[in-house]
């Protein structure tokens, strides 16, 4: 039904993170349709003319732009701000591993 596609979209773009079992529960509690959690892949999969899957890509986050990582990188330049640029020093995780 168009609904429940609808309220699926709603659910992704609320909380792209979010497993297979929270949209099913979720789509329940909305709608009162109850599906498994292989259908709610398999629409991800072919519900559009690209294939979609819930598994995070490991190449660029989705959630890299949400609001609470942009603040923490606000804070960060923040608090680099007050520091002179000659006294800030970058350590790479090799070199700090003993």
């Amino acid at each position: 039904d168009e609904f429940d596609k609808f309220i699926l979209l709603q659910l992704l773009q609320e909380e792209p993170s979010r497993g297979l079992k929270s949209y099913a529960d979720s789509l329940y509690d909305y709608t009162g349709t109850r599906v498994s959690r292989s259908t709610i892949s398999r629409w991800f999969l072919y519900a559009f003319p690209i294939k979609g899957s819930l598994v995070k890509p490991n190449l660029v986050p989705y959630d890299k732009f949400r609001p609470e990582n942009e603040a923490r990188a606000y804070e960060y330049l923040f608090m680099l701000s007050h520091f002179a640029p000659h006294r800030v020093k970058f350590g790479d995780e090799k070199s700090l591993k003993g």
